[in-house]
């Protein structure tokens, strides 16, 4: 599978996926393949929403599966569970949602808070 590098801050930050379809299976607990493309696409999803969320002091160079930090991929793995629970309407919610606290905490080491 061929993927788009992610950015953030207009820099490429991470070269190639970072999360496989089984640690994906492994967080939700799915044994079988009949929803693997859907879960793939849930997997790309939530690895953008994790690095486009990132404010922070860019890696000298990419992260790649191998060197990602464990937090950012942890994180990542809860936001898939986020996607796939939530896979329904959003009708009623906010237009976009924030993420969960646990998600928000994994990730503020790599967030750079500013002030406007």
């Amino acid at each position: 599978m061929t993927a788009r590098p992610l950015l953030a801050a207009g820099r490429v930050v991470v070269t190639e996926p970072y999360l496989t379809l089984q640690e994906a299976k492994d967080q939700l607990d799915i044994s079988h393949d009949a929803r693997d493309a859907f879960i793939q696409a849930k997997i790309t999803a939530a690895s953008a929403i994790v690095i486009g969320y990132l404010n922070f002091n860019l890696p000298d160079t990419p992260w790649t599966a191998a060197t990602i930090p464990e937090d950012i991929k942890t994180a990542t793995l809860l936001v898939v569970a986020d996607l796939y629970a939530e896979r329904g309407t959003t009708e009623g919610r906010e237009d976009r949602p924030s993420l969960s606290t646990r998600v928000q905490w994994l990730l503020s080491p790599w967030v750079v808070l500013t002030v406007a």
